[in-house]
């Protein structure tokens, strides 16, 4: 009997690959954007980039509310239609059928 771990799950590593990417063009995009008239889109992208990397060093540490805040980062990819709808359909279906939430400690 094999045991789940968190290494065997390419498709979670593959997405949290993106979610660094996401943080450091965030970062680059903070940065460009710093010395402009855009009031919103910096505080709009500097949050996002927090959540990002919350999200991803959850993620990485395998801590349990680093699990949830990817699921809701998921739930929250749903509103996307139709690409981040199945995108979101596809890794929660791929979560649940093989047991992520096992990967994780509390």
């Amino acid at each position: 009997m094999k045991i789940n771990t968190f290494n065997d799950h390419k498709p979670i590593q593959y997405f949290l690959i993106v979610l660094i990417l996401a943080v450091f063009l965030g970062a680059l995009m903070c940065l460009i954007t710093i010395n402009d008239d855009l009031s919103f889109y910096s505080p709009f992208t500097l949050l996002m980039l927090i959540w990002h990397a919350v999200t991803a060093i959850g993620m990485m540490s395998k801590y349990k509310w680093g699990l949830y805040l990817f699921k809701f980062y998921l739930y929250v990819l749903y509103i996307g239609f139709p690409i981040g709808t199945y995108i979101a359909r596809k890794y929660l279906s791929y979560m649940e059928n093989h047991e992520i939430e096992k990967c994780f400690s509390s």
